[in-house]
């Protein structure tokens, strides 16, 4: 009978840790095969179970909600191989992540909040819990199972209105967000790339009154392993290898084998995990390889993503099926890792039934100064070409599109540059994101508030305060067109300099027009075609900016009509406020004037000259000369100053 027990006992243990583990992640594909590193999420290939690896150890997740308080995906789980996982001994449980929830076991009541290391910190009354955590306190409570309460420790209770260390806090009235530290002091986060790279998510901080208070520590500025750690203290050298390094794999959420219609826009074939050992790594190059058994022809052009946003231009595949992107800025945070989504445009010619998938084929294909590891080729799944019509998106010129060079002043405000009229054909359309891209001479610099603007709902759909690498990104957009109708959108911006040079606003990189639209019918990215706007290349109409100039006007500080003393020294007659416009303004002389009062003579007047607002000489000084009453002399004053 004991033995019976034991069998029964045993068997049910393995099958609620496997239904965990299904439920998690089973049905998610992972990446190739790749060495562990420290602070890595390893997985075996055919096994469900994840864990975390640390100090040659790893690390178990006892349960999903554990996961969850310190992961929002699966992203970043690298699939190491059978051997090597077996070599791994196993370390202790993984405990829920400091500040993210209160915690309970299901055979008591007690609410604790957890503290570093898995200290756990009862808070002794529902109205702390409320002053601490807010009105909804009891939505980030979780039961811990009883058999792994003992993972935890008991430290002291919470009994006076203080948050434990780990907890994550803001103020109403302020964007700062704060981690409070062992002696209670609250260490601000200099910077939301601060707050990413420890791995931190913004649901768990928690907005607090202004009379909590707390002594100011050292803000956080970067990546720090005693906050990221998820094995709180047994992580070596600080976590996902040596520092200059970059290890790539294929991500777990990369999109699954289907059917991409032709003229198919920004079609997503594989996602890559780029992550950055215990240094910042910065990509500037990347060569996107086609594979499968389908012709380069089916793609108009390939692009690259990361957080949403199109990284360098569009381009083509090359005779080695290839796109090359070069001259681009990729950041990877210290410890961290950002998804490298690889896109496809499908061609309106493409051939149903192709095999196509895009890849990283190689480390070479990756430009960086760190040392670059992973399990090449790293290939996505191929997606079937089908003929399938989906909807349509024409664009026009719109109303007020200019069509000639008007030119426009060195500080001209909110000028028109662009206005397209987008057609929505097949299904009703979603407008998602519009980059503005400048073409011309002119520099970032020349221009400034560059806005999108929906003429069609007289609306501001937002404003980029500058160019960054020549281009506005207008992302996170919900414009939405029904089939047959039109939405008129245009490109305004402010002047900021530039003077002979040239500027337009085109809606395409060169290779394709940068307009997300996306069918609300089939789900599809939508490719934009052109019937008569801007140019057939996609370049708009250029913009000639005028010369600078200078304004020269009476200051309101000029005195009052009177008399003035004879013999008087360096009395003031008149004030005037020199305005350079658009570039900087050389002047070389100014001509004054002398009116003499009634039965006066310039000849009354010496040291004439002009001083600026501190007193100091900048032209002159001359005397009158002409003798004759009531006549008027004009005096040359020389002088070499810049304006402004």
């Amino acid at each position: 009978m004991t033995n019976l027990i034991k069998k029964g006992f045993t068997v049910s243990v393995v099958v609620t840790t496997i239904l965990w583990a299904v439920g998690l992640a089973a049905f998610m594909p992972f990446g190739a095969s790749a060495a562990a590193m420290e602070g890595d999420l390893i997985k075996m290939d055919g096994l469900s179970s994840v864990y975390y690896y640390a100090g040659g150890e790893r690390y178990v997740f006892p349960n999903e909600k554990t996961y969850f308080s310190w992961y929002s995906d699966f992203s970043g789980v690298k699939t190491i191989s059978q051997a090597e996982l077996e070599a791994i001994p196993l370390g202790d449980n993984v405990v829920i992540r400091p500040g993210t929830k209160l915690v309970k076991i299901t055979t008591d009541p007690k609410v604790y909040a957890v503290g570093p290391s898995g200290v756990l910190h009862h808070v002794d009354s529902e109205a702390r819990a409320t002053t601490l955590y807010g009105a909804n306190w009891a939505q980030r409570v979780v039961d811990v199972p009883d058999a792994f309460f003992t993972n935890y420790e008991i430290g002291t209770a919470i009994s006076s209105d203080v948050h434990p260390e780990g907890s994550l806090v803001k103020y109403a009235d302020s964007a700062d967000m704060y981690y409070i530290n062992a002696a209670g002091e609250k260490q601000k986060f200099a910077s939301m790339d601060a707050f990413n790279a420890n791995r931190f998510k913004l649901s768990d901080v928690v907005t607090i009154s202004d009379t909590l208070t707390y002594s100011a520590g050292d803000d956080i500025s970067g990546a720090d392993s005693d906050l990221y750690d998820t094995s709180q203290g047994h992580l070596e050298g600080g976590g996902s290898g040596v520092a200059g390094t970059l290890a790539m794999a294929l991500a777990s959420d990369t999109p699954a084998a289907t059917s991409v219609p032709v003229s198919a826009n920004n079609a997503h074939f594989t996602y890559v995990n780029l992550t950055a050992g215990a240094d910042p790594v910065t990509v500037t190059g990347v060569k996107a390889t086609r594979f499968g058994l389908g012709a380069d022809s089916n793609f108009s052009s390939v692009k690259l993503f990361v957080d949403g946003i199109q990284v360098g231009n569009s381009q083509s595949l090359n005779s080695n099926h290839q796109a090359v992107f070069s001259g681009i800025s990729i950041s990877v945070p210290a410890n961290s890792t950002k998804k490298l989504v690889l896109a496809g445009s499908m061609a309106a010619g493409g051939t149903a039934g192709h095999l196509l998938g895009l890849s990283i084929a190689s480390a070479a294909d990756i430009t960086t100064t760190a040392s670059v590891s992973g399990s090449f080729p790293i290939q996505g799944n191929q997606m079937t070409v089908s003929s399938v019509n989906i909807g349509t998106a024409t664009l026009y010129n719109g109303s007020l599109h200019p069509t000639t060079d008007t030119s426009v002043d060195t500080d001209g405000a909110d000028f028109r540059f662009t206005q397209v009229k987008l057609t929505a054909g097949g299904e009703d359309l979603k407008i998602s994101q519009v980059t503005a891209v400048r073409n011309g001479t002119a520099g970032d610099s020349d221009v400034k508030n560059i806005e999108l603007y929906n003429d069609t709902a007289g609306s501001s759909l937002g404003t980029v305060e500058s160019l960054t690498n020549g281009k506005a990104v207008f992302s996170g957009l919900n414009v939405t067109v029904a089939k047959g109708e039109s939405v008129e959108l245009s490109i305004l911006a402010d002047m900021n300099g530039g003077a002979g040079r040239t500027i337009a606003f085109d809606m395409h990189d060169g290779v394709a027009y940068t307009i997300m639209v996306e069918g609300l019918s089939y789900g599809f990215g939508i490719t934009p075609t052109r019937n008569n706007f801007c140019n057939a290349n996609g370049t708009c109409q250029t913009q000639t900016i005028n010369q600078g100039y200078l304004t020269i006007s009476k200051s309101p500080s000029t005195p009052a009509t009177g008399n003035i003393p004879q013999g008087g020294s360096l009395v003031t007659l008149a004030a005037f406020d020199y305005k350079a416009v658009g570039e900087s303004i050389n002047v070389s002389q100014t001509q004054l004037t002398i009116t003499p009062a009634a039965g006066g003579s310039a000849v009354d007047y010496s040291n004439v000259g002009l001083y600026d607002a501190d007193g100091g000489l900048v032209a002159g000084t001359q005397d009158g000369s002409t003798t004759t009453a009531n006549t008027a002399q004009t005096l040359t004053l020389l002088m070499l100053i810049q304006y402004p």
